[in-house]
């Protein structure tokens, strides 16, 4: 019989702490009923960003705003009825980083969900291949309150 090793959180792409004393970039959950007015309220250059972009704000999509310089200032993700699932979508579609969630107007446990979610995209079955090749993989900040994931992930 071979033991399969649980994973560590940040097998998941969770992590409690930014690796290397860098920064996160912010994504920000809206609520797929809540995402026209959240359009309507953004500035002139957000809102040209979004049409640019052909973003219609159904649930588990995700927008990259950029600065100045080319590089990515803050994300929004698009949550519904099923955040976890909305939580992994987001995760694929986002470019490769350091990401953390902010939860302005969002519940603990629907962070919490979509933490899961996230985890469950990063998730690669590597028993069977050599460890040549890894791709990398998204990484999200979680608060210290949300660690609990551990037992759930």
């Amino acid at each position: 019989m071979t033991l399969v090793a649980l994973r560590d959180l940040t097998d998941l792409g969770l992590q409690t702490e930014v690796a290397d004393g860098g920064t996160a970039t912010a994504i920000e959950l809206i609520r797929q009923d809540q995402w026209e007015a959240w359009r309507a309220a953004a500035s002139p250059a957000e809102q040209a960003w979004i049409t640019v972009q052909n973003f219609t704000g159904n649930a588990g999509q995700a927008l990259v705003f950029p600065g100045a310089e080319g590089n990515a200032t803050r994300a929004i993700g698009i949550i519904d009825r099923q955040p976890i699932w909305d939580g992994a979508a987001i995760a694929a579609a986002l470019p490769i980083g350091d990401w953390t969630l902010t939860n302005d107007g969002v519940d603990a446990a629907v962070i919490e969900q979509v933490a899961l979610g996230w985890a469950l995209a990063q998730y690669r079955f590597t028993t069977y291949r050599n460890s040549q090749g890894e791709t990398a993989r998204n990484s999200l900040h979680i608060p210290a309150a949300t660690a609990r994931l551990g037992g759930l992930a």
